[in-house]
C-alpha cells in the first residue's frame, strides 16, 4: 500500500502537546503519537515500568480474540513531555475475550470526529497517518531493526518492508553514502 503525505514529527508533537488535556481523546492522540499502535488499538494500551514500552491488544480478527503485544515509545522523550503514565481514556478494555468491537468502533469514530474539529485543515492528521509516521519514524530510528519496528507495529516484517519500502530504500542509501565516505 502507499504511504499518503505525512504531517511532520514537529507538526505531530506539537499537535499532541497542545491537545493533551483537550476534551476527551488528548491522551489517546498522544499515546497514539508515542506508541503507533491503531485507534482502536489505544484503549487496550497500557504503558509498562517507565514508559519505554507498553503493552497493547492488536486487532480482532474474524475467530480469534485480540492478543497481547509489546509497543514501543518513539521517541521515548513524549511518555514525560506529554504525560502518558497518566492513563485518561473514554474507554478501556483489558480483557480480549470481552473485547466489544461495536463500542470499538463508536468510541474511534468520536476520536476521528474529535482530531477532525481540531485538525482543522489539516488531511494529514488523519488517525493512520498518525501510525504511518511512527512506522517512518521507526525506521530512521538506528537503533531499531526493521523486524523490531514491524513487531511493535503489530504487523509483519514482510506488510512492513512492502508498506514502508521508500522510506527503508532512502535510509539505507544514505547509510551506504556515508560508509563510502
Amino acid at each position: 500500500s502507499k504511504v499518503p503525505k505525512l504531517p511532520s514529527d514537529e507538526e505531530l508533537f506539537a499537535f499532541a502537546e497542545k491537545h493533551r488535556h483537550g476534551g476527551k481523546f488528548g491522551w489517546c492522540f498522544a499515546a497514539l503519537v508515542t506508541y503507533g499502535c491503531r485507534v482502536s488499538e489505544v484503549y487496550s494500551l497500557v504503558p509498562t515500568g517507565d514508559g519505554g514500552t507498553a503493552e497493547v491488544l492488536t486487532l480482532k480478527q474474524k475467530g480469534f480474540d485480540p492478543k497481547p503485544r509489546t509497543a514501543i515509545a518513539l521517541p521515548f522523550e513524549l511518555v514525560e513531555r506529554l504525560e502518558l503514565l497518566n492513563v485518561e481514556k473514554p474507554f478501556e478494555f483489558l480483557d480480549p475475550e470481552h473485547y466489544d468491537s461495536t463500542q470499538a468502533k463508536s468510541q474511534t469514530d468520536m476520536f476521528n470526529k474529535w482530531l477532525q474539529k481540531r485538525g482543522k485543515g489539516s488531511t494529514s492528521l488523519l488517525n493512520k497517518n498518525v501510525r504511518h509516521s511512527w512506522c517512518i519514524r521507526s525506521i530512521t530510528e538506528p537503533k531499531f531493526s526493521d523486524a523490531l519496528a514491524a513487531r511493535a507495529a503489530g504487523h509483519s516484517l514482510a506488510l512492513h518492508t512492502s508498506t514502508y519500502s521508500n522510506a527503508i530504500e532512502q535510509r539505507d542509501m544514505e547509510q551506504a553514502a556515508r560508509l563510502l565516505r
